[in-house]
């Protein structure tokens, strides 16, 4: 079968030209406060806004756009945040669980592992659903 990815799309649609100038402006406002509070009145008040300055910063650069589900003939990838991911092979899948929201991976070995949909919007949650039964399907993996 063919690959199929699924991103997370937990804000639908594209920045407007507007909001990707903003935020490097509230960035640096949010930096220059810290940097000016710091100065005149100490590190207590200013460490605030400087770290909601990076804060803001990492926000922006760390987009959803990198973290997904993919199903392939190996297996299904989940990549759910910056440090984690999920790899399961076909072969080692005994059953895959469906919930309104969620959906439990049995292994073979008897451990269960829970994935939630909920960073989907509801159509994309639709079709993963489907994705994942035609291929679970297509490898003999008994649904429920």
């Amino acid at each position: 079968m063919e690959t199929f990815k699924q991103p997370f799309d937990v804000t639908p649609g594209k920045q407007t030209k507007t909001q990707k100038r903003l935020v490097p402006f509230f960035t640096a406002i949010y930096f220059i406060f810290g940097i000016v509070k710091i100065y005149y009145n100490g590190v207590g008040e200013g460490i605030i806004w400087f770290i909601l300055g990076i804060g803001i910063y990492f926000a922006t650069i760390m987009n959803t756009s990198r973290y997904f589900f993919e199903l392939n003939n190996k297996g299904i990838v989940i990549k759910n945040s910056f440090f984690s991911s999920l790899e399961f092979a076909w072969k080692d899948i005994e059953k895959l669980i469906f919930h309104p929201i969620t959906i439990d991976i049995v292994l073979k070995s008897g451990e269960k592992h829970e994935f939630t949909l909920s960073n989907l919007t509801y159509n994309s949650v639709i079709v993963f659903k489907e994705k994942l039964q035609e291929f679970a399907k297509a490898k003999g993996i008994k649904l429920y």
